[in-house]
């Protein structure tokens, strides 16, 4: 029997969510892949860069021509319900292509990322250490945030781990860029993109 709701995680004050940019072969077009988990040092976004310019460069024919940082610090934990799993079956809850610009928000959050609450949840467990999954959707700031994020947890297709007691909110503290060829973080600005040219 599952003990929802049953286990609470220790959230990351501070962790990193990186964007990978890089220009498709076939069009030469700039585009984008967004992690759908959020990082807790620079070395994890150092060996997940690796790998996704290894795919990219095999599956795409493309190259990587830099990568934004975010950095985003724990603003307040969400209560988990039991309802979030039991409610709806999970084969009637509506899907989410996960950061995605064919949900409108992403390229909106490119322009002004510090006016977003990021929704943070544990979507699973490796040798009994949490990971941290991004939402589906970054939700505009707002006095009726949790309502939506209440509602997005009953209805979307969000995997969460069912055991786990909270959600996490966190807010944008900084946004860099992260040298190809020192390793090095330094503040810098998200390069024009239109919202077509978006992709997870």
């Amino acid at each position: 029997m599952m003990d929802y709701c049953s286990k609470e995680y220790k959230f990351w004050q501070k962790a990193y969510i990186p964007i990978i940019w890089f220009v498709y072969r076939d069009t030469g077009r700039l585009m984008t892949v967004i992690s759908n988990q959020i990082f807790r040092n620079i070395e994890e976004i150092k060996s997940y860069q690796k790998g996704m310019t290894e795919i990219l460069a095999k599956k795409e024919g493309s190259e990587v021509t830099g990568i934004n940082v975010f950095e985003i610090g724990l603003n307040k934990l969400v209560k988990n319900k039991k309802e979030y799993w039991t409610k709806i079956p999970r084969s009637q809850k509506f899907e989410i292509e996960a950061n995605s610009g064919q949900t409108g928000w992403i390229g909106k959050f490119l322009k002004s990322p510090k006016l977003y609450d990021i929704l943070v949840v544990v979507g699973g467990e490796v040798a009994g250490e949490p990971v941290f999954d991004l939402g589906k959707i970054f939700f505009l700031k707002s006095s009726d945030n949790m309502k939506k994020i209440e509602e997005f947890m009953y209805f979307s297709d969000q995997v969460v781990n069912p055991r786990s007691m909270h959600s996490g909110l966190y807010d944008v503290k900084g946004v860099f860029n992260l040298s190809l060829k020192t390793g090095k973080l330094y503040k810098g600005k998200i390069p024009k993109i239109d919202e077509d040219e978006l992709m997870d």
